[in-house]
């Protein structure tokens, strides 16, 4: 009986260590910055709302003023806009406006 339960706990010890790096693993999540999705998806919409080609256009700095929301930095290639565009976590954008 003891050994039955012993690895009846062992085997859910490794089942919750599984579902636990999978679930960190899914997130897509750059420390100390914004979703892969929120990230992608501002660039997308920066270079059709500015009619700029998608590549020309780098990430300078990403953050979360609040939970679940992202501001992203976002700067041209010759330098002469600087934006922000804030996206939700799945990668909704919400608005792109010129950085002050």
């Amino acid at each position: 009986m003891t050994t039955s339960i012993q690895t009846t706990t062992a085997l859910c010890g490794v089942l919750l260590a599984a579902a636990l790096l999978g679930a960190c693993g899914t997130t897509a999540v750059r420390v100390g910055g914004a979703p892969d999705k929120a990230r992608t998806d501002c660039l997308t919409a920066t270079a059709r709302q500015y009619n700029l080609p998608r590549d020309s256009l780098t990430i300078t700095n990403a953050s979360s003023p609040r939970d679940g929301l992202y501001e992203i930095r976002i700067a041209s290639a010759d330098g002469r806009r600087q934006l922000v565009c804030n996206a939700d976590d799945n990668g909704a954008v919400l608005g792109i406006v010129n950085a002050r």
